[in-house]
């Protein structure tokens, strides 16, 4: 399944027995230097972060060198699925779909993360877990923090900038839609 992938440019995929690492070229070196063919080992890391960033899960961030961090993001169920299988999947992959994704948004202008690695371990039979590495965006806030510190009964200058970001967001989405793009929980 794996081996049919239709990889974009500008990725190498890797292999380091039960894993498989599709990594961006450019970064590739780095990744390697920071230890992600051992992703045991990699993943051990990441539970040293002391910067986390919002989502289902907190997601670590890692300084990879001066001035640049990454981010992990580990796949996990919602809902009753997260009491049995937690972050274990059957079939698929998850993860280089997503990494798919992001890339076609870049590709056609979308400002949207940019993804360097997606990681797809297997466990047991059909069973596998997902990661996606992106770079972390510096000095970028999360939008309902951005939203909460604005308030509710904002200056005039507030209230400018709070309905230029609400337009920009709605301008967006208008274009993700547009493009025949839709999917309800990803975090763009």
């Amino acid at each position: 399944m794996l081996k049919k992938l239709n990889i974009p440019p500008g990725f190498t995929l890797l292999k380091k027995r039960k894993t498989w690492i599709l990594i961006k070229d450019e970064c590739k070196d780095l990744l390697i230097h920071t230890g992600i063919e051992n992703i045991e080992e990699f993943l051990e890391k990441f539970k040293l972060s002391d910067a986390y960033f919002k989502g289902r899960i907190a997601h670590p961030s890692l300084s990879i060198e001066e001035g640049k961090n990454i981010i992990l993001k580990r796949y996990t169920h919602g809902g009753i699925l997260r009491i049995f299988l937690k972050d274990l999947y059957i079939f698929g992959t998850r993860s280089f779909k997503e990494l798919f994704f992001y890339e076609e948004l870049q590709n056609l202008g979308f400002p949207t993360i940019q993804v360097i690695s997606a990681i797809h371990q297997s466990f047991f039979l059909f069973f596998y877990r997902a990661f996606l590495i992106s770079m972390a965006i510096s000095n970028s806030k999360d939008l309902l923090d951005l939203l909460k510190e604005i308030g509710n009964n904002p200056s005039s200058e507030n209230l400018i900038l709070k309905r230029r970001i609400i337009r920009s967001i709605a301008f967006s989405i208008k274009q993700f839609h547009n493009h025949g793009f839709f999917h309800g929980d990803l975090q763009l």
